[in-house]
């Protein structure tokens, strides 16, 4: 699609034509992730028309039934969400003002450590989250708590936290007694975002 672009259309547009002429359906977040990566090579330069604000996102969750005082699992992509104005954080100070002092905010921080032998041991306090930029973020952020499970942790902040983490390792991740069993218990709600 980059033979398409004259300095005028939309990624939107770029994408209709091609799927005109193409008489197919193209992957949207391919096509973009290829103009990112021209631009950071400077190829190409992007003019976003909106960037999203900490309000912006507030309002939507509200819209979307996140409520206050609530646990709430978010899974989320960074590049999906769009361009925000102070980046990252405008995101988690949306979640953690939707949820509220009340409300607790947890965001996966799987790693997916076994017990193969080349493989360094799990460290909540080091061993990074393979699913995403968002979310080794999250776990380092104050007041954050990681759980100890090696493979399928959670990131927790807010007043619930401690009950969500404390999972028992030898059960199997999604067991009732484990961190996603406790969300089930509390009700939580799930959020996909991006």
């Amino acid at each position: 699609p980059l033979f398409l672009t004259n300095g005028e259309r939309t990624l939107a547009e770029i994408i209709q034509i091609y799927e005109f002429e193409n008489r197919s359906r193209t992957n949207w977040r391919g096509v973009i992730r290829n103009f990112k990566i021209l631009e950071k090579a400077g190829y190409v330069k992007l003019n976003y028309k909106r960037t999203f604000t900490k309000d912006d996102i507030l309002r939507d969750l509200r819209k979307a039934g996140v409520k206050e005082g609530g646990a709430l699992l978010v899974h989320s992509s960074l590049f999906a969400v769009g361009p925000l104005e102070n980046g990252a954080e405008d995101l988690f100070k949306a979640l953690e003002e939707a949820v509220g002092e009340r409300g607790t905010l947890c965001l996966p921080s799987f790693a997916y450590n076994t017990t193969k032998a080349n493989e360094s041991a799990y460290n909540p306090e080091t061993t990074l989250s393979r699913v995403g930029t968002l979310t080794n973020l999250f776990w380092r952020r104050d007041g954050v708590k990681r759980s100890r499970h090696p493979s399928h942790g959670l990131a927790a902040k807010g007043p619930q936290a401690d009950f969500i983490l404390a999972d028992n390792v030898d059960d199997g991740p999604y067991d009732i007694r484990g961190a996603f069993g406790k969300l089930y218990q509390l009700d939580a709600t799930i959020l996909m975002l991006g």
